[in-house]
């Protein structure tokens, strides 16, 4: 969330965090930057209000108890986190479970712009997110999440792979991914893994079982 603030307030005067929860993604942007959270549970903003005015000086966090697509905010910036496993069949992150889905995610990218959108690292992402910037991030060779970055905030059809908490980084655009990584050869007497950031959306191809 730290390194996911330094991207999202370049620029940003405003961020309508949608489907805040506690506020974890809220808490680490700059003070100057207005931040309202959207979530469907009451008790929910309640704490996400504690939350982000103890840690933004006393500051008081606005709120708004809706539906994050039908949610009245304006903002030049949002942040989606689709909550998981949303018809709680499985204890895995599946893209056919989250809420909002996929549908009205195109509509909060067209409504907003510039969102940063919080998924699955290994996700299957339908063809109209393909213009935008994929990120991956790895916190001590473990790949948690990807960033789909929209709008002003990503580079179209860029893939980047970031390792923190150092936030080394690299990156190629999708289209230029075949000729980036070459065939790999027979097993030799042993595997190597490279760090996990790296390789979640690698084309079939190049992955190794």
């Amino acid at each position: 969330a730290a390194y996911k603030a330094t991207r999202l307030s370049a620029g940003a005067g405003s961020i309508a965090d949608l489907c805040c929860g506690l506020g974890g993604d809220s808490l680490y942007l700059p003070e100057r930057i207005r931040v309202c959270g959207v979530d469907r549970s009451r008790g929910t903003l309640m704490a996400y209000r504690h939350n982000l005015g103890t840690m933004r000086a006393g500051r008081a966090a606005a709120a708004v108890e809706a539906d994050v697509e039908a949610a009245p905010v304006k903002a030049d910036a949002a942040i989606l986190d689709p909550a998981r496993r949303a018809r709680g069949k499985s204890d895995r992150w599946q893209d056919q479970d989250m809420s909002p889905g996929w549908d009205v995610i195109e509509r909060l990218i067209a409504r907003y712009g510039s969102m940063a959108i919080k998924l699955g690292p290994g996700i299957a992402f339908p063809d109209f997110m393909n213009s935008y910037e994929w990120e991956y991030l790895g916190l001590r060779d473990e790949c948690l999440e990807c960033v789909v970055w929209t709008g002003s905030l990503g580079r179209p059809g860029l893939m980047r792979a970031t390792e923190l908490p150092g936030g080394n980084s690299v990156e190629a655009q999708r289209e230029d991914i075949p000729d980036s990584f070459p065939e790999p050869g027979p097993p030799a007497g042993f595997l190597y893994e490279p760090v996990k950031s790296v390789v979640p959306r690698l084309p079939e191809q190049y992955r190794m079982n």
